[in-house]
């Protein structure tokens, strides 16, 4: 028996050939990269992952593009990303965030670590970044 006539070599390839050679219209790219991006910047690290997959599912974007364009937010980007944040909630709410207490959310960037902080690191993030 080859490999070519089994059902689901067919299956892997015709998921394989959506992949790699994707008919879909340039709207949703756009829309997928844009809501990626959007979740990469509103949600701590820990949870773009398990927000962006089932809502691009939801409102029928392309879950690959969306999930990739999370990644704004990686190693090199959070810094600057979480500083203009934190300190664009810190001057629309007017409260103050301690240089340590900025250092103790870069080196564990989880929402569990801003609600530790205390209710103004929480409503500081949640301004900076909505």
């Amino acid at each position: 028996m080859k490999l070519t006539n089994l059902k689901i070599y067919h299956k892997l390839n015709t998921h394989f050939n959506e992949i790699t050679n994707p008919q879909i219209n340039p709207n949703v790219i756009a829309r997928s990269i844009a809501f990626g991006i959007f979740i990469g910047t509103l949600m701590p690290v820990g949870l773009q992952s398990i927000v962006v997959i089932p809502l691009a599912g939801l409102f029928r974007l392309n879950i690959v593009i969306a999930y990739g364009s999370t990644f704004i937010t990686n190693p090199i980007t959070l810094v600057p990303i979480y500083y203009i944040g934190f300190y664009l909630g810190s001057i629309l709410t007017g409260f103050n965030l301690s240089w340590n207490d900025f250092e103790i959310i870069l080196n564990n960037p989880s929402l569990s670590n801003i609600i530790d902080l205390g209710t103004e690191a929480l409503i500081i993030y949640l301004v900076g970044f909505g």
